[in-house]
């Protein structure tokens, strides 16, 4: 869940600065979304995006170097 939590806040960070990714990062991006919806259940994936996209930077950053 902290995967989904992170690319939640990664994904409400870039559109707060209207930053685009390249078409390689968008690949990515999108893998990384896929493999996570296929170990979390729905809910749980929503909960935890929902989470992601609530936090800060600060938090956000905090939260991946605890995962790292």
């Amino acid at each position: 869940q902290p995967a989904a939590v992170i690319l939640g806040a990664a994904d409400a960070l870039r559109k707060r600065i209207e930053s685009v990714p390249t078409p390689v990062e968008q690949k990515e991006y999108e893998q990384e979304i896929a493999a996570l919806r296929d170990k979390l259940d729905e809910t749980a994936f929503d909960q935890a995006w929902e989470k992601g996209q609530r936090m800060s930077m600060d938090e956000a950053i905090a939260l991946a170097v605890q995962q790292g």
